[in-house]
């Protein structure tokens, strides 16, 4: 009797202890569901395009030059050219030497290229901001055009990048070294022809035919905008042909190459200047500079040029986009 009792009573201790095993397991069980269910999914998921209010692209940093490899003091060494250039904001540092005619022309068509670019994206931004939120198909559209032009113009950046160093984090500062001014003349309908009219050997010396030329088209743009000493006495009618002397002339044209100049906002070489209006008579002060200009450099500002860079450097410094 008692061995009876004694078999009931553990076959009850064991039975209790089962349920409280799978108690306990159900338990375990229940909160490694809790657990995976908070986990994120590790499913892939595709990234999310840029925003279209990311007007501009992340410019790469620049790592390679055409003369890959050499420091900007060896480099300079090596072409006979300065390896930095001064300024009270921050010394610029020689990147890169452009030598010949095509590759001036490729490099600053390039960088022209950029600079629309550039300038057609932010404007597709404004375009967007502008457009209403309940015009959705109007802003989905705009918004493509700016992940379209954003592609294509990092494209370019990468190019730029590997082959000039170049970056829209840095300022630049294109120093024309050899170039050639010519004349361009035509009569008719004939093709145009083209007479060397100075060669410039230096830096120094473009620079100084571009001084003057900047000072006698300045010297223009104020004689146009000024108002007549005598308005009460009336004007002859202009003849059909007006005599050279007292037209002011369009300004050289530069081949696609830019004049030297620092590029602080748009990060690229200024275009040339744009045409004057006609005055009636040059000034004193234009007909001493045009004097000097001819004297020294063979240039007629009342006639048409065009300017081929032949070699030039390409100096760079940190600075803003």
């Amino acid at each position: 009797m008692n061995h009876k009792k004694r078999t009931s009573s553990q076959s009850a201790i064991l039975i209790a202890v089962i349920g409280a095993m799978l108690l306990v397991g159900l338990g375990i069980g229940y909160q490694i569901g809790i657990n995976r269910s908070k986990q994120p999914a590790t499913a892939a998921t595709p990234a999310p395009l840029a925003s279209p209010k990311q007007a501009l692209p992340s410019s790469p940093a620049p790592e390679n030059t055409p003369a890959k490899g050499l420091s900007p003091e060896q480099l300079a060494a090596a072409k006979g050219l300065p390896a930095t250039l001064s300024d009270p904001t921050g010394d610029y540092k020689l990147i890169a030497v452009i030598e010949g005619t095509d590759a001036n022309r490729k490099l600053t068509s390039r960088l022209q290229v950029v600079g629309s670019q550039r300038q057609r994206l932010l404007s597709l931004s404004r375009q967007y901001d502008q457009t209403p939120a309940s015009s959705l198909q109007q802003r989905e559209l705009i918004a493509g055009e700016i992940l379209q032009a954003r592609r294509t113009l990092t494209q370019n950046l990468e190019y730029m990048a590997k082959n000039y160093g170049y970056s829209l984090n840095f300022n630049y500062r294109l120093i024309p070294h050899a170039a050639s001014l010519l004349l361009i003349s035509s009569a008719g309908d004939t093709t145009p022809s083209s007479t060397l009219a100075h060669q410039f050997e230096n830096a120094a010396s473009y620079e100084h035919f571009q001084k003057l030329r900047d000072e006698y088209l300045l010297l223009g743009l104020k004689q146009s905008s000024a108002p007549p000493a005598n308005p009460a006495i009336p004007t002859l009618p202009a003849p059909d042909t007006p005599d050279e002397s007292t037209v002011v002339p369009p300004p050289v044209t530069e081949s696609n190459s830019p004049t030297e100049t620092e590029a602080r906002e748009s990060n690229q070489p200024d275009q040339a200047p744009a045409s004057l209006p006609a005055a009636a008579k040059p000034s004193a002060d234009m007909l001493a500079l045009k004097a000097k200009l001819m004297e020294q450099y063979n240039y007629d500002p009342t006639k048409n040029h065009q300017l081929n860079f032949e070699k030039t450097a390409l100096y760079a410094r940190p600075g803003q986009p």
